[in-house]
């Protein structure tokens, strides 16, 4: 009787901690720039790309927030922010066919896009970036809902004047 007492003293402590876990991100979300170094008056390239880590698909969802769904954080070596808004389909689907508002990702598969920045505002120095990007559901009668909220790696980029 002891034995079947503990067991299910056992069983009921075990379940709990099963509930408790925090769900996974079913997003990866990372940046990069094409080089590290750029002169002045060159365009920065910085891709990003969104991949699906989960086992089933997940809807990108293009519902705009004012300022943008996806925002760079530019810090430079004395730690001023500047920050960059852009949105996450830069253009609308009926100019550019292959561009869609409401995608699925599938399982394993990414979504990826490059944004340029102009490098004439910042003087010769060293900065970072990362970025931030919020992911909703379709509009309701409450309106759209915080889906997915992502922050990207950091990367390191240097201006130079030649």
């Amino acid at each position: 009787m002891k034995r079947i007492i503990a067991g299910i003293a056992i069983l009921f402590l075990q379940i709990p901690f099963g509930y408790c876990q925090e769900a996974k991100q079913p997003l990866q979300f990372t940046i990069k720039s094409n080089k590290g170094v750029y002169e002045i008056g060159e365009i920065i390239e910085i891709t990003y790309e969104l991949k699906n880590i989960s086992n089933d698909r997940v809807l990108i969802n293009n519902i705009i927030e004012p300022g943008g769904n996806l925002k760079f954080e530019f810090v430079d070596e004395s730690g001023n922010k500047t920050y960059k808004p852009f949105v996450l389909f830069e253009y609308p689907y009926w100019e550019y066919p292959e561009k869609k508002d409401i995608i699925f990702l599938m399982p394993g598969e990414s979504l990826t896009e490059i944004v340029e920045f102009s490098s004439r505002k910042y003087s010769p120095s060293g900065f970072t970036v990362k970025a931030h990007l919020e992911i909703y559901t379709s509009p309701t009668g409450d309106g759209p809902k915080l889906l997915y909220e992502l922050y990207s790696n950091t990367i390191s980029i240097k201006v130079i004047k030649l």
